[in-house]
């Protein structure tokens, strides 16, 4: 069988694994997963990032921490569908609007969320690292190693929220997807609505009592115009990078569109390059003022968009998953039933290649 046509029928093949039907959730066992985060860093100065200001320690806004709590299985996964059309519900008078965009931190939590071809692509560059390499290579494998890539589990980030007479609105942003939004309020805060803008990956977990959630729909409606979260062009720039002409299109749809829907500029708020372990939503309280109840992923609800595969599982598990999986998408490709040999059924594909 030829090299291509093989990686080619990988590409192509939909896994669609894990789908959650039904009443939309799910209830997860006690995973008994151990915390793996030992000095975390949540107690370490700078890791709360403010919008003016130094940032602060967790501990100086936060009280009660557990690290394991956030490497623990959550209780139930929920599923939100996203709002049609992108049309999300706009902020109302006397609301304090508090946008966020962070990249993904360096807590990760054992939740997973992508796109069911993660796992094909995966198997199809395996093969083909390993194939291109000629029969000498293949003879001393003893398996496959598909890369599963550390990134696929989801990181958490901690939304701190100062207190305040208004009714806060918060806008919380990513670009790249792949993080849990931690929402945890000082007392004294009152979170009214959260509008989650992100590529269909992420989550929250810990939503306030009383508070709507949302998920826009970027690529619908208004929002077709750009499908995701814009770096805007100026903080690109200043990294050493030009932005394409297509980019800065982009931009002026989703900053206009930004504007329109929730009456503040689209570069308003924290935003740039910064991944952080936590995120004040408003100005720095005083130092008096009380703190936030720690919250973290242990069997809390998560809230997440629909995606072809989630997953709530230990690191190793996963992997072990993983690497089925692929070599179930290798054996489809071949024809032949699952559970075949995979390093049996290349050794005759590099034999056909280097006569």
């Amino acid at each position: 069988m030829d090299l291509k046509a093989i990686v080619l029928a990988l590409v192509g093949l939909g896994i669609a694994f894990f789908y959650l039907a039904g009443d939309n959730k799910f209830t997860l066992p006690d995973l008994g997963i151990a915390s793996t985060m030992g000095g975390s860093g949540l107690s370490a100065e700078g890791s709360v990032l403010t919008e003016s200001g130094p940032p602060l320690a967790m501990t100086q806004l936060v009280d009660g921490i557990d690290a394991g709590s956030i490497s623990a299985a959550p209780g139930e996964i929920r599923l939100i569908e996203a709002v049609a059309n992108c049309a999300v519900t706009r902020p109302s008078a006397g609301q304090r609007i508090a946008p966020i965009m962070a990249e993904p931190s360096t807590l990760q939590t054992q939740i997973y969320s992508y796109d069911d071809d993660e796992i094909a692509r995966s198997a199809a560059y395996a093969m083909e690292r390993v194939l291109t390499r000629g029969g000498k290579v293949l003879s001393g494998l003893k398996d496959l190693n598909f890369e599963v890539r550390n990134t696929l589990a989801l990181d958490l980030v901690t939304v701190i929220v100062p207190p305040g007479p208004e009714p806060v609105y918060l806008i919380l942003k990513d670009q790249s997807g792949g993080i849990v939004w931690n929402i945890l309020p000082m007392p004294g805060a009152n979170v009214a609505h959260v509008t989650l803008l992100g590529g269909g990956y992420s989550g929250v977990v810990n939503l306030p009592e009383g508070a709507v959630l949302e998920v826009a729909d970027l690529g619908s409606g208004d929002c077709g115009a750009f499908h995701r979260v814009i770096e805007q062009p100026s903080v690109t720039e200043d990294s050493g990078f030009v932005p394409s002409d297509e980019t800065r299109a982009a931009w002026a749809a989703y900053s206009a569109w930004f504007a329109d829907t929730f009456g503040i500029p689209a570069d308003t708020g924290q935003s740039g390059r910064q991944r952080a372990i936590g995120v004040l939503a408003g100005k720095t309280p005083p130092e008096d003022a009380a703190k936030a109840v720690w919250q973290g992923v242990g069997g809390k609800v998560v809230l997440m968009p629909p995606n072809d595969v989630i997953y709530a599982i230990d690191a190793k598990q996963h992997k072990e998953w993983f690497i089925a999986k692929a070599n179930a998408e290798i054996t489809k490709a071949f024809g032949v039933p699952e559970g075949s040999d995979v390093l049996a059924l290349l050794k005759p594909v590099v034999h056909e290649r280097t006569k």
